[in-house]
């Protein structure tokens, strides 16, 4: 019995251990949430896949098209803001044209503007052609509906498969899209009134985050 007593371990006495607070313990528990947030994305479906590899063949071809092809020549004489003898030209249809001249400008303006041309360079040229006033109207809407023209694409190809790449494989991007979610016209305005902005990728960034159409439409409007 005094063997037994002595080779056993004894009970140790019970303490009074105050309770581990809640944040302590929050603390202390593994930072899961990271990694259960990346499980809860669904996985990309092959027609998503398909999409955005459309996207991806889009955006390539629109960006050949502007830097790659004579039409670089013509928007760097409008950007310089000089009038080449092809601008009298020009001018001189369009006031032979009439309405017509309008209608035709605003529609290959927002196609230059959807496909990346930049729009300052279509403001120039509207004001070139049309005059001051006409031409600031002439660009604003060309703009806006080039800019929608993008977004809507972007928005329709980009959906189920861009998104859940960024969210798996570039949280920093994936912070950057949930920002402009949340300060959806702020986010906008700065985008476009900032002098080294793009206006193209601003709309494929926008595309491709979840700020609403409404919302995106006007703040291009007023930016």
């Amino acid at each position: 019995k005094t063997f037994r007593s002595a080779c056993l371990p004894r009970p140790s006495r019970a303490r009074n251990v105050a309770p581990m607070p809640e944040a302590i313990r929050g603390a202390a528990a593994p930072a899961s949430g990271s990694s259960a947030a990346v499980r809860d994305i669904p996985p990309i479906e092959p027609r998503s896949a398909r999409n955005a590899i459309w996207l991806a063949a889009l955006v390539a071809l629109s960006v050949a098209v502007v830097h790659l092809t004579p039409l670089r020549g013509y928007v760097d004489e409008i950007e310089s803001g000089a009038r080449p003898a092809w601008f009298h030209e020009v001018r001189a249809r369009a006031d032979a044209a009439g309405v017509a001249a309008g209608l035709g400008f605003v529609a290959a303006g927002s196609l230059a503007v959807a496909l990346g041309v930049p729009r300052l360079a279509l403001a120039f040229a509207a004001g070139a052609v049309f005059g001051w006033i006409e031409g600031a109207a002439l660009a604003q809407i060309g703009t806006v509906l080039g800019c929608w023209t993008t977004f809507a694409v972007g928005r329709r190809l980009s959906h189920g498969a861009v998104d859940a790449i960024v969210a798996r494989r570039f949280p920093r991007a994936k912070a950057l899209l949930d920002f402009i979610s949340r300060h959806e016209i702020e986010s906008n305005l700065v985008l476009r009134l900032t002098p080294v902005g793009n206006s193209f990728a601003t709309n494929l960034l926008f595309a491709i985050s979840s700020s609403g159409a409404r919302t995106f439409l006007a703040a291009t409007f007023l930016g």
